[in-house]
């Protein structure tokens, strides 16, 4: 999560591309020829300027939100505290012991598939 881009935004399993809101960003910029992702509304145009790849004629969405530094702050600390766990062979999820199976990382303890690398 950073600035600059919706607190929304986000991908499905599958790599389907709906955020929190429930958009289908694909249709909502008008389908999948190219160039689409430099439509997508979750991020704010003047973030782009001075860019390699800057927006070209990006829709809008009445949701759009840009994260508050507590969020981003919040986020950050979420994602060091996974990376944690990961590191000392902990689930992130409840603690519990990780083991690799294959190319998943399953939680002894909850049985979730937490990570593939």
């Amino acid at each position: 999560m950073n600035h600059g881009t919706c607190k929304h935004f986000g991908s499905r399993p599958g790599g389907h591309l709906v955020c929190e809101k429930g958009h289908d960003i694909r249709k909502l910029v008008g389908g999948e020829e190219y160039g689409w992702m430099r439509r997508v509304p979750c991020h704010d145009p003047d973030a782009r300027v001075g860019t390699s790849l800057p927006m070209l004629d990006p829709v809008t969405c009445a949701d759009y939100e840009d994260p508050t530094a507590e969020e981003v702050a919040d986020y950050e600390m979420e994602v060091e505290r996974i990376m944690a766990a990961f590191a000392n062979g902990l689930c992130p999820k409840c603690g519990g012991a990780l083991t690799v199976r294959g190319h998943s990382h399953v939680c002894d303890a909850c049985k979730e598939v937490v990570a593939i690398s």
